[in-house]
Order: structure tokens, then C-alpha cells, then sequence
């Protein structure tokens, strides 16, 4: 056995055998911050998502417009996707671009305990940031009606769940290494 884990062994042991528990307070204050730490708090977790998710809106919507809502004037990949796929795969594409950029960045954004839960409650959250991006969306005056929306919101899904995916495959392969 190496000296080093001589050592460990030898404080853990040196651990066990001590006769002195540790507080009451301190133990709670452990637990607790142990409990903080796997259990984030909802609330400020939606606002990490919601804040993560409006930034990156920001710079989506200035590179493909959605329902002809546009941040601002950078490029316009809708026009990119009509060209080349058409008015109803672009409808698909834009929902799925808009939430694939924002999943990844919340995921990339998020400590691995916040993505746990995120991915644990998906489909709480998809309807939360879709309900609030298309209800922005009507506020700010689009027409929408039923079947482009509902291509868009395929996208959407496919773009969210795509990014969670993958933005988690990446924190898991990341954590390996």
C-alpha cells in the first residue's frame, strides 16, 4: 500500500474511532447545505432558465426570425430555410433552432444538479419556457394560427428535448475526463 493511502486510512480510521460527536448545529448546518446542493430551490432554478433562455431568445430571434418577430437585424436563416425546404420544414426548422440553442445554453449554463432536474421535469419545463415564448410571441402582435403553430411547436420539441440530450451527454462525457 502507498504511503498516501497509508495516510487516509489512517485518518479514517483515526475518524471512526473518535468518541466526541460532532454538534447538533453543525451536523443540521451540513445536512442542509448537503440538501441545498441536491434539491435546488425551484423558484431560483426557473429564473436561471428563464434569464438563460430570454438571453439567448435575444440572439435567436436576431438570426431566425419566428412568426416574424426578430430581436434585431443580424441575418435571417428563415429565409434560408424557405429557399432551400420550404414554408412548411422551415416552420419546423425555426422551432426547433429557437429551442435547440436555448436547451443547450441552459444546460451548459446549469451546475450538473440543476440540469438533473431540469431533466427530471422536462416536460414541466418545456411548457413552461414554449407557454412563455409563444405567449410572447402573441403579445408582440403575430398572427398565429393553428397548423404553422403546431409545426413550430414539433420543432420546438424536437429542439428542446434535442438539446437536453445532448447538452447532458456533454456534462456526462465532460465529467469523465
Amino acid at each position: 500500500m502507498s504511503e498516501e493511502r497509508k495516510d487516509i486510512k489512517a485518518d479514517f480510521e483515526d475518524f471512526v474511532s473518535e468518541k466526541d460527536p460532532v454538534p447538533r448545529r453543525i451536523g443540521e448546518q451540513i445536512l442542509a447545505a448537503i440538501h441545498r446542493q441536491i434539491y435546488p430551490s425551484r423558484t431560483q432554478l426557473f429564473l436561471k432558465v428563464f434569464t438563460i433562455h430570454l438571453l439567448v431568445s435575444c440572439f435567436s430571434l436576431s438570426v431566425c426570425s419566428q412568426f416574424g418577430v426578430r430581436a434585431f437585424e443580424i441575418y435571417d436563416l428563415m429565409t434560408v430555410f424557405m429557399q432551400f425546404v420550404g414554408h412548411t420544414t422551415c416552420l419546423v426548422l425555426c422551432g426547433l433552432f429557437y429551442f435547440f440553442l436555448s436547451t443547450s445554453a441552459i444546460v451548459l449554463c446549469l451546475n450538473t444538479q440543476d440540469v438533473y432536474v431540469v431533466r427530471r421535469d422536462h416536460y414541466a419545463v418545456f411548457a413552461v419556457v414554449g407557454g412563455f415564448s409563444f405567449a410572447l410571441f402573441l403579445y408582440l402582435g403575430t398572427e398565429v394560427y393553428l397548423f404553422p403553430a403546431t409545426l413550430w411547436i414539433v420543432g420546438a420539441f424536437l429542439g428542446f428535448f434535442g438539446g437536453i440530450s445532448l447538452g447532458a451527454a456533454q456534462k456526462r462525457f465532460s465529467l469523465k475526463l
